[in-house]
């Protein structure tokens, strides 16, 4: 219950186009589901900045209040715990929050969701938007679940979730990882490796597109083109431009290799494998940058005519120096290349674009720190 956040850190950031300013709130979450101290979720509605840790506590900060020395941030009451009956929900593990969007005064939380025993997918969660108590209820909750028991080739893993959801026209995208499964990510019949059309009362309306294996970012160019990002295996990390009904390749096709420990795997799907009769990415990594989220900015943020794709990112990628970055992208039609490298040196977790102050906002893993990134 004592929740202390505490703005602790400003400091500049000098890349070879800009000069950025990154100030950083600490806060004492805990429990990351992967590495660093925690993970969290953000949303802007209003003058509120909502933080979401992947253990399901939820605050409500007003933004002008954000850089206050030390406070106790407002923690708003939920019923989580009596819908999440799965006690690694709570605790160190890969079960959990996966992403969160405010719309049309409700709030959704993708999660982890536990359908039958040890049987999991990805669901959503829904509640009307209260600063005192989330009401919240099973918005999509699909009876499809994958668990290590009835894996096929014994790959099943919780790490490649997905979770990432958008509004989209008067619908919803949400992506669907594969639970490390393989054969289900190219059967039309299946929700994993998918990205979902969910309507407005939670329905799944068809598969949007296919073959995809952990869809780690979403996010829409000029509320229209949507854009994916997606980890490899090892090695292949992927940004897409999503069209309705096309098919990603995975997992025939990807610029990485299975990991050590799913080499068996090569006899199946051998891998690196081209993206021929495939939809190629629109830019890849060779080597892993634990690809995160990717939000549209305009150019106001950074004094520029054109909008940039801001992208996260959580691993350190020695082609790209020696930090964790931030990389500002830009957009032609269907090319995509890395104008800017801004080291942040943490993990970035989820990044969100505050219009009003002209800021973008991070949450970083590795010291369960809220950042906020300017241009000086």
């Amino acid at each position: 219950e004592n929740f202390l956040f505490e703005f602790n850190q400003s400091k500049t950031i000098n890349t070879k186009n800009k000069s950025y300013n990154l100030k950083k709130i600490k806060t004492n979450l805990y429990f990351s589901k992967v590495i660093g101290q925690s993970s969290a979720y953000l949303e802007i509605n209003k003058n509120n900045l909502y933080v979401v840790s992947a253990t399901g506590i939820f605050f409500s900060i007003k933004k002008n209040e954000l850089f206050k020395k030390a406070y106790n941030p407002k923690k708003i009451e939920t019923n989580i715990n009596q819908l999440i009956k799965n006690e690694n929900f709570f605790l160190k593990s890969y079960a959990g929050i996966k992403d969160v969007l405010i719309h049309n005064n409700f709030i959704f939380v993708s999660y982890v969701n536990e359908k039958d025993e040890n049987c999991f997918n990805t669901g959503v969660l829904k509640a009307k938007l209260d600063s005192n108590f989330l009401e919240f209820e099973k918005f999509f909750d699909h009876k499809e679940c994958k668990s290590l028991k009835k894996s096929k080739y014994k790959t099943f893993k919780m790490g490649q979730t997905g979770g990432r959801i958008i509004s989209y026209k008067s619908n919803f995208l949400l992506t669907h990882g594969s639970y490390s499964e393989f054969d289900d990510v190219q059967n039309d019949n299946s929700i994993f490796g998918k990205i979902l059309l969910i309507d407005s009362e939670g329905r799944i309306l068809k598969n949007f597109s296919k073959g995809h294996r952990n869809p780690q970012g979403l996010g829409l160019i000029n509320g229209e083109i949507i854009i994916e990002t997606e980890h490899g295996p090892s090695g292949g990390d992927e940004i897409n431009i999503i069209n309705e009904d096309y098919n990603y390749g995975w997992p025939i096709a990807s610029y990485g290799s299975h990991y050590k420990g799913q080499k068996h795997m090569d006899k199946i799907y051998p891998l690196p494998n081209s993206h021929l009769n495939f939809t190629e990415p629109a830019m890849y990594f060779d080597k892993a940058i634990a690809i995160s989220e990717i939000i549209s900015v305009p150019g106001k943020f950074n004094n520029e005519i054109d909008r940039s794709l801001y992208l996260a990112s959580m691993k350190v990628n020695n082609d790209y120096g020696d930090n964790i970055n931030l990389f500002q992208l830009k957009f032609n039609k269907k090319d995509l290349y890395i104008k800017d490298i801004i080291p942040i040196g943490e993990r970035i977790r989820d990044l969100i674009y505050d219009e009003d102050k002209n800021e973008i906002i991070m949450f970083l893993d590795t010291s369960a720190s809220i950042a906020v990134l300017s241009v000086n």
